[in-house]
């Protein structure tokens, strides 16, 4: 089909796709009122650089579900996800992975790989099975091979190829090139082509002779040849000659990540593979990992405390207890020596609950939340208190803490009930050792932070950013809502640095958004959990991170409920909660939910002598 056959209600749909909202395509779609079925535009959302805020993106529809390439991309970001400066890239119609910023393999859109080598090495890996020249738009790709899905179906073979392929500099090339040209099309209908080609015009090209779709060639119809059965620049331009518009303009400017480009015949388009879809196990056992409930690791304390995002912590021994269960050979000991040595440190923090986090994470993380509670605190507080008060009174207590720690009922004597509400808002304060230990329970010795850690240095913007990723360390993937629910922040408090994070994107089985770090740990689903003992008001159980599963909601309210304000520690068999237990006169005492099968009952058993030893 050429430009020429369409009709006038044909070429206003193809004009209004250009600014049409996702509804209005979709509908299009529907009705079949062009000839793209495979087609489908995808409404992005997101800052670029100049100054837009919504693109669109091909995306191509698959009825046989998970694209090849998603699948084939998720096994090498598996793969090499310990590699060092690890990068993703969309082109060539599929997702590229570089190394060291060069390019390594790529997921093409039909299963294949696509790997860089150095040109005198091609004979060599052609002669191997499976492996072809790359093509693009009929053009043999110099240094760039394909291997078949048939050669890659094993994690062994991809592996293999990922670390034969050369990381030598350069590009692939065409052996016949074609002359060099750009578009860029977003929502104000920006581009740039030699001769005055409007956006309208190259959309309705590429509409019209179905370009948009994405193959393992790449290459849009836009810049073919027309005796190749596609439209010529020239013809475009003569042809949508009298399609300006207002909106449109014709000079250069980067859309970002989201733009469409033909150059030296690559011609390659984004292609928005559909974020992978985590099941309820393996989002669980990855949460698992994260918060070392798969085995017990060997690291210092305070990166095994920073590994798990702080450990919330309302009653003194739930620290103990958690880090027994996460740490290989940890004694108590080892904590309150921590806390002495101010390697960790205990303070009230997220959602103003009391937490043990590295000394290294303190300062970011309430940095991160301090507005966001001034905020509040100023919001519920009746009467509502003049802020320059509340900046005075901390001052006084400042200076009341100069001359050393103070006791909770000390801080009260001496400046009235007033200090709690200005604790960490306005003031942050620290409990410091000998109180809140195994040893001494009650945490009721306060210092300044500043006194206890050094002064704050770090910068709000800096703080939101370590905040997202220490809970991802902890949690991920997971939610926005995740996030910020941890945080005690409104999801619009964290939504800008989310953004900009580049992190990878997942959807659970609701379909919902998962977001991650991009080379953090996510086993097989199938991957065995042993029985592991949780203290009281575990973080992995609150609702932030439900996602997880590891507290079965049918369970949730024999675990949390008004009878039991303080929760009850639970034990976890094959990565869930199963029942709760009580240390009582040297033995922890078992009471399952629902009855274990003896096998099972006796590996929680073994795991309930080493927890009464640990007590003893």
């Amino acid at each position: 089909m050429s430009l020429e056959n369409l009709d006038a209600a044909q070429r206003q749909l193809v004009d209004d796709l250009v600014v049409a909202s996702y509804s209005e395509v979709s509908g299009a779609l529907a009705l079949g009122a062009i000839d793209f079925e495979r087609v489908r535009r995808q409404l992005v959302t997101g800052k670029d650089e100049i100054g837009g805020d919504r693109y669109w993106v091909p995306v191509v529809d698959d009825p046989s579900g998970d694209e090849p390439a998603q699948v084939l991309a998720n096994r090498i970001r598996e793969l090499l996800a310990d590699e060092g400066d690890l990068r993703e890239k969309q082109m060539f119609g599929g997702l590229v992975v570089l190394i060291g910023g060069r390019i390594s393999v790529s997921a093409n859109r039909n299963g294949s790989l696509l790997v860089r080598v150095l040109s005198d090495e091609v004979e060599k890996f052609l002669k191997r099975e499976h492996v072809s020249p790359m093509l693009m738009s009929g053009r043999e790709m110099r240094g760039c091979l394909e291997v078949a899905d048939e050669g890659v179906t094993t994690n062994r073979q991809l592996r293999s190829w990922a670390r034969e392929v050369s990381s030598s500099p350069g590009r692939c090339r065409p052996s016949n090139p074609v002359p060099t040209w750009r578009v860029f099309v977003g929502c104000d209908g920006i581009t740039a082509l030699p001769g005055g080609i409007t956006a309208k015009a190259v959309a309705a090209a590429d509409v019209a002779h179905d370009t948009h779709r994405v193959d393992g060639g790449g290459g849009g119809g836009a810049h073919r040849r027309a005796d190749e059965g596609g439209v010529s620049p020239a013809a475009i331009s003569a042809s949508m000659a009298a399609s300006s518009s207002s909106i449109l303009r014709t000079e250069t400017r980067s859309c970002g990540a989201f733009r469409s480009q033909v150059s030296c015949g690559l011609g390659w388009r984004p292609m928005a593979v559909a974020p992978a879809m985590l099941t309820a196990r393996r989002l669980n056992r990855a949460v698992l990992a994260r918060q070392l409930l798969l085995e017990r690791a060997r690291m210092p304390l305070p990166r095994a405390v920073e590994q798990m995002a702080g450990i919330q912590n309302q009653y003194a021994p739930n620290a103990y207890l958690r880090l027994w269960s996460c740490l290989d050979g940890f004694s108590r000991h080892d904590l309150t020596r921590a806390l002495e040595k101010r390697t960790v440190v205990q303070a009230t923090l997220m959602r103003a609950t009391i937490h043990i986090v590295s000394a290294r994470d303190f300062w970011p993380l309430a940095a991160a939340i301090r507005t966001g509670q001034r905020d509040w605190w100023l919001r519920v507080t009746r009467p509502r208190p003049e802020e320059r008060d509340l900046v005075a009174a901390a001052e006084e207590i400042r200076t009341l803490l100069a001359d050393g720690p103070l006791r909770h009922d000390e801080l009260t004597a001496i400046a009235g009930k007033r200090w709690r509400m200005l604790a960490n808002p306005w003031l942050e304060l620290v409990r410091v050792p000998p109180s809140g230990t195994w040893e001494q329970r009650r945490a009721h010795l306060y210092q300044t932070a500043e006194r206890w850690l050094g002064p704050d240095t770090a910068s709000p913007a800096d703080a939101v950013e370590h905040l997202v990723r220490r809970y991802l360390t902890g949690f991920g993937p997971a939610s926005r809502a995740s996030i910020a629910g941890w945080a005690g922040l409104r999801v619009g408090d964290i939504a800008a640095v989310v953004d900009r994070l580049g992190l990878r994107r997942f959807v659970d089985e609701e379909g919902r958004e998962l977001v991650d770090l991009p080379r953090a740990p996510l086993p097989d689903a199938d991957t065995p959990v042993p029985a592991r003992f949780l203290p009281t008001w575990d973080a992995a159980l609150l609702v932030h991170a439900r996602g997880a599963g590891i507290l079965p909601e049918r369970f949730r309210p024999l675990v949390f409920n008004t009878k039991t304000p303080h929760s009850v520690p639970t034990f976890l068999v094959d990565g869930a909660v199963a029942g709760s237990w009580r240390y009582h006169e040297g033995r922890v005492e078992l009471t399952p939910f629902e009855p274990l099968p003896a096998a099972v009952l006796d590996d929680v058993e073994a795991e309930a002598e080493r927890l009464a030893d640990f007590h003893s």
